[in-house]
């Protein structure tokens, strides 16, 4: 957990840690895994592809100042909520929470928002019939 004016600026950016994540970004890509506890909070300044973002037991938030590539965002606790919202267009591989009720989810909800277009993300170069 950083301050609210610290940033971190990369091309890729890998988190790991046992508790919460709330981070400031300029970066390309990121990984993000809170693997016990915690709630999992990203604020990106421009264009972001999440190639992962995994809270065992806590929400996740991920809000981006330009376009938004989602290949997958992970809530395994049984009331884990996910907000993704982005400032132009929102391509979505996998979101997914509660994942430890399996298909008997009882709680968590997903909220998605995006100025632009939402649809499914594809591999760089793939057709949804390749897929």
């Amino acid at each position: 957990s950083v301050d609210t004016a610290s940033v971190f600026i990369a091309d890729r950016l890998d988190i790991e840690t046992p508790g919460a994540i709330q981070v400031n970004t300029l970066v390309n890509t990121l990984v993000a895994v809170s693997t016990v506890a915690g709630s999992v909070s990203v604020k990106e300044a421009g264009a972001l592809t999440v190639s992962l973002i995994s809270a065992r037991n806590g929400d996740v938030t991920v809000e981006t100042g330009g376009n938004l590539d989602v290949i997958a965002i992970l809530s395994y606790g049984d009331s884990g909520n996910v907000l993704v919202n982005a400032n132009g267009l929102l391509r979505i591989d996998r979101i997914e929470t509660a994942i430890t009720a399996g298909a008997l989810k009882t709680g968590g909800s997903i909220t998605i928002d995006a100025t632009g277009t939402i649809s499914e993300w594809l591999p760089t170069g793939a057709t949804p019939e390749e897929v």
